[in-house]
Formats: structure tokens, sequence, C-alpha cells
């Protein structure tokens, strides 16, 4: 068995070992690569090896072996160039990757093949079966072993002709107009979204500016109703709007996709932006505001796109990124344009395939996860931030024992109410002066309406308005209640708070402090219950402009 070989630094040189065993224990020794000029290169790196099994005359059998750290340096691992049990066509592959294939031949792999085959070809031709002896042997060896010249005559028959050629692939046509596409296509059809998006801001905020919104709840509708009709009229606009595109665009840009699925694409989509504005709109209580800050956020939070979007960014980045819809969106359009390329489509067999680090599937889960997600964020926010109208919820109510106990806490809640409201019954009687205003008494079965809770009972109700002059004090700490079978008038000055406490009896308005029980039910609790029986006429209009009649 002989070994050719090998390189150092500074110049190429040969070593010949006696068999494998000893070629194998020299690279895995300790003195492997020491290179000491002075004992004339006793230690040299391993750039390749030769290894003959057979030697003739009739047959040749030899083997090469390269060191891969430097042959194969920057290229892929042959395992994954060579996957026997993967698929037998990859649906992107568009024609032959070169670089597997130049592997071999910058290595030095085909140069050390082209040697060993011409030295075979030229001892079959010469037919000298003395040839290794008379000829190698009398090359001279220094004592480590190394041959300093390696000056053959057979190394100058080479082939005529070498050609490296890959196996076929099936034919195929490059679309350049998908992988130019495919970088804008995400913000051309977010573009296109705009103005629908801003027109749901504005309307959604429009409806709270107005008090429309208050008024149909003091009409008696439910929070999930008046959610699910903004969520039916929304989604079958926006249905249509997604056939409207997947129709304009199967015979151009989505040629090849399944239509079911470019039609799902945009709908769940459109699905995620509803609920991204009502998200939006939780934030802002004028509608002008709201569709100029509103529109250029739902824009931005496109832009991450550009930074996750390269197929060497983590999955654990692209998943976070994907949390804003419009740039799992923007992630899926890859797909597309890739899959369009290669004339193939995404369909419902591949969408789980990845195409540019990132597969279509992802994107459309994330972007239903997104949906979710935006909506159950928007009704909280709905509650608890700062508003001119409304009810407000404490921050952590969903932590509470009332909101998850039930009609029985909650009654219990209002039992420790009714408790404190007994203490304070006379409390706002009193001038600040000590004298007690002179007042109709109060008659045994005004009493009993109030032990009944047949009455409307209000308690230390304050309210302050904040002005750009400061605090603005609209109603100060009223004590009164209001028997059945009588009819009370408020009577006062501009501006002395009569509007403000019907606001706040009615739920249009949060009381700064202090409380009311209306038949039993306390307005910062029960207002959906006191709605049952309420009946109110505002004195400003909180009907659609559509329905009001103009003068």
């Amino acid at each position: 068995m002989k070994f050719m070989m090998l390189s150092t630094a500074s110049f190429m040189a040969e070593r010949v070992y006696k068999d494998e065993q000893e070629f194998e224990t020299y690279i895995r020794s300790d003195l492997y690569g020491i290179v000491d000029h002075s004992r004339n290169l006793s230690n040299p790196k391993i750039k390749g090896a030769i290894i003959f099994h057979e030697q003739g005359p009739q047959l040749y059998d030899y083997s090469i072996r390269l060191n891969h750290t430097w042959a194969f340096s920057g290229f892929p691992d042959v395992n994954s160039i060579m996957d026997v049990n993967g698929p037998y066509l990859d649906d992107l592959a568009l024609g032959v990757n070169i670089v597997p294939t130049l592997q071999y031949g910058i290595s030095g792999f085909l140069s050390l093949q082209q040697v060993v085959d011409s030295f075979i070809i030229f001892i079959s031709q010469q037919n000298l079966s003395n040839f290794y002896t008379e000829k190698y042997e009398k090359l001279p060896i220094n004592a480590s072993g190394i041959m300093p010249h390696f000056n053959i005559p057979w190394t100058q028959f080479t082939p005529a002709n070498i050609r490296i050629a890959p196996f076929p692939t099936r034919a195929y046509t490059d679309d350049e107009f998908q992988s130019v596409i495919k970088k804008v296509m995400g913000v051309l059809y977010l573009l296109g979204f705009l103005y629908p998006i801003s027109r749901l801001i504005s309307y959604s905020v429009f409806e709270k500016e107005e008090k429309i919104k208050e008024g149909f709840y003091m009409m008696g509708l439910k929070d999930k109703m008046f959610y699910l009709s903004w969520f039916i009229t929304y989604t079958l606009q926006f249905a249509i709007s997604s056939a409207i595109i997947t129709a304009s665009t199967m015979n151009s840009l989505f040629l090849y996709s399944d239509k079911s699925l470019v039609f799902t694409y945009f709908f769940v989509f459109s699905l995620s932006a509803i609920m991204l504005c009502f998200l939006i709109s939780t934030f802002f209580s004028r509608a002008k505001t709201a569709v100029a800050v509103g529109t250029l956020s739902f824009l931005g939070l496109f832009f991450p796109y550009y930074t996750v979007n390269d197929p060497t960014v983590s999955l654990l980045l692209k998943v976070c990124a994907s949390l804003l819809s419009p740039t799992a969106f923007a992630l899926g359009t890859i797909n597309f344009a890739d899959y369009e390329r290669a004339h193939v489509g995404v369909r419902w067999t591949n969408m789980w395939k990845a195409s540019s680090g990132i597969n279509f599937l992802f994107c459309l889960l994330m972007m239903a996860l997104d949906a979710v997600l935006y909506f159950a964020i928007g009704l909280y926010l709905d509650k608890v931030l700062p508003s001119d109208n409304g009810l407000r919820y404490p921050w952590n109510f969903l932590f509470t024992k009332e909101f998850w106990g039930g009609k029985d806490m909650l009654n219990h809640h209002l039992k420790r109410f009714e408790h404190k409201f007994e203490k304070l019954k006379y409390k706002g009687q009193q001038s600040n002066n000590g004298f007690i205003p002179s007042m109709e008494a109060v008659t045994l079965d005004m009493k009993q309406q109030e032990l009944d809770g047949r009455c409307i009972q209000v308690r230390d109700l304050h309210k302050v308005y904040m002005t750009r002059k400061g605090k603005c004090c609209a109603v100060n700490t009223l004590n009164l209640t209001l028997y059945e079978n009588q009819v009370l008038a408020l009577l006062g000055h501009n501006g002395a708070g009569k509007s403000t406490t019907i606001s706040m009896l009615i739920g249009l308005l949060q009381p700064t402090s202090g409380d009311a029980l209306v038949f039993g039910k306390s307005i910062r609790t029960h207002m959906d219950e006191i709605r049952k029986g309420l009946g109110v006429c505002p004195q400003y209009d909180i009907l659609f402009p559509e329905l009001t009649v103009s003068i």
C-alpha cells in the first residue's frame, strides 16, 4: 500500500508510508503538523493521500483521501448534498447548484485522480512489470522518508479533453419577475389596505367620540353584540375584497398557486387587520387623531419584515416579528414568489415546506394567532384605559373574585356597599357651619323603600374634570335619595352639575368618587342590569349622522 503526499505552508512534498495503519497512526499522533525546519519537515501536515489496494498488472484499485478541513473549507457537507433519504426533486430547484460540483475540482481531488489514472494508463501501455522497481525505487529518499523530487515521465500522460457534467435535471422556466416582485409584494399589498384600514379606525373612534356607542349601551345593547356587529360587518366587506384580489391576480401573480389558498391568505390577514384596528382604536378618543396616527402605526408594523426576511435569521426572531400581523403577511409573500417562480405554486400539499427560511403555514397560523391576541388585548384595554365616556374597570379586574365569582360574589359586593351607604346616609345633609337644612321628613313607606332597595340612593357622588386651567369640580359630594311614585326635578344654573349627575347615573360618565344604588344595583358594578329598566332623553344627538335629519 503506497501513499503519495503531502503539503506544508511553503512547498509541496511527497511521503511514502509502509501501510495504512502507519499513516493513520501518524495522523492521530500528537506530533502531527509540528513543523521543524531544522529536522527537514519530519512531521508535515497532510493534504491528500492515495491508497493502493490493488497494483496490477490486470487490476488497479485505489482510494483518494483528502484533508476535509483544508480541501473542502467553505463547501457544504457531502451528506447534505447527496441525501438519499430526502426527496428526489426539490420543487423550488431551478437548475443545478454548481457549488457542490466545484468542490471536487478546487479541492484537488480531480487533479490527483488524473495523475493516478495517467500513471495506470502509462503502465498498461508499456507493459513493464518492473517499472515501479526500476524507476520509482531509484529516486533518492532522505532520512525523514520525504522524496524532494517527483519527476516521473508518466505524469505527462493526461487525457486530451476533460469535461465535468452533473446529472441532468427537469426542464424549468426561470421567472425573473417573481424574484424582483417578492421584494416589494408585501408592502404593495399593504398600501392597498391602508384606505379601508383608515376608515375602519375612523368609524370605530367616531362612535366613541360622538357617544353613539354609549347610546347603544343605554338602550340595552350588550358588549358582545356590539363587537359582533362590527366583526360581521367588516368581515363581510373584507371577504368580498379578498375574493376580488384573488380573482384579479389568479391569472398573473398567483397563476400556479391554489386559488382557495390565496383567498384564505388575504382573508386571514383581513381578520387580523380588523382586530388590529380595534386594538389601535382603544388608545384614541378623537377620530381625526386616530386616523392619522393609527394608519401610520399600521404601516410601521410592516418594517420589521426587512430585519427578519433573511433566511439566516433564527426562527425565534421570526416568531417575535410575526406577532405583528403586517410583518407575518409580508413574510408569506416570499413563499408565493418563490413557488410561483418555480412554476409550482403554493398549495395545500406543500404549504408546510420552507422557502427562503420560512414556510407558508407558519405565516398563516401567526396571522390567525395575531387576530386572537389583538382582540383579547383590545377588549381588556377598552375596559381599563381612561376615557371621557363610559365606566372604567380597574387594571386588575381580571384577578378579582367579583369578576370570576358570578352573581353570588357580586351580591356580596353590593351588600358591602349598602352597609357603607347606611353609615353615610345623613353625612351630606349637614352644612359646613353645622346647621341641618329644613327638609320634609321621610315617611315610613319611604324608609321601607330604602330597606327593600326600591329607590335610587346617591351617596357622596363626586365628579372632577381635568381642564387646561386645572381641576374643575362639577358635582361636589352629592347625597340624594329618589323614591318611587315621585317626580324629582334638578334645578340650578348653567354649570351647576345637573347634566353631569344624570350622566353618572346612566353610566355615560364615571364618577371620580362615590357611588349610587339604582334599585339595589351599583352604578359602578351593575350598570348593565340598571340599563335594562332605564329610559333617558339625552341633551344632544347621539344617533348616526345618516339617521339625523338635517335642517
